[in-house]
């Protein structure tokens, strides 16, 4: 749980219910339990959270990282990591501040060897995949591939435009707005990062 614009409460609910752990990077834990839940763990400099949210943990569970040269998502996403999971949902992490959504993009493409992590929000749900990513899709349903840098060999299967070894590039050729006409989806990439948005079916 990220400090940004949360989804709707039905969104994080359901993220919740399925969740083994649940971590906020500092002020997500605000907004968390506003809605009368309480993480497992708050990560953070604790420059954007208040003592009454803090207390809300046992002390040894709130993990104070004051380094500055990282986000506190970032500094979340590698505590995550750390204790061992490699399947990580964030809320929280996109709309709002434009420079925040860039950013967190690039703490996937940092750490997208290491675990699927998928930034999630009312619209749709990314991720950077390592070098394969399939998923169920609904006939219809929107899919775009947005290159963070250079993307080659990028191939896809199920989509209405699909690719073959076609390379992607940041300013010179995206994959936004394509649609799935099958299920499962299957997006492949073996050269640089792919951020791939699948939009909520519905």
């Amino acid at each position: 749980m990220c400090n940004g614009v949360f989804p709707s409460e039905a969104r994080i609910l359901a993220e919740v219910e399925k969740a083994g752990l649940i971590a906020c990077a500092d002020g997500g834990a605000e907004k968390l339990l506003r809605l009368g839940i309480a993480p497992h763990y708050i990560v953070g400099d604790q420059d954007s959270v208040t003592p009454d949210a803090l207390a809300s943990v046992p002390s040894e569970r709130v993990v104070l990282a004051w380094d500055q040269e990282y986000t506190d998502f970032d500094k979340t996403v590698r505590f995550v990591l750390d204790l061992g999971y490699s399947d990580i949902r964030v809320v929280g992490a996109t709309g709002g501040r434009v420079d925040h959504t860039v950013g967190n993009l690039g703490v996937l493409r940092k750490y997208h060897r290491r675990a699927r992590i998928a930034l999630v929000d009312d619209d749709c749900w990314i991720v950077v995949p390592d070098r394969s990513l399939t998923f169920p899709a609904e006939a219809g349903q929107k899919v775009s591939l947005v290159p963070l840098g250079r993307a080659g060999s990028v191939s896809t299967e199920g989509l209405k435009w699909p690719l073959r070894d076609d390379c992607l590039e940041l300013g010179v050729r995206d994959g936004t707005s394509n649609e799935a006409v099958s299920s499962p989806v299957t997006v492949t990439v073996e050269d640089g990062f792919l951020a791939v948005c699948v939009f909520h079916a519905g």
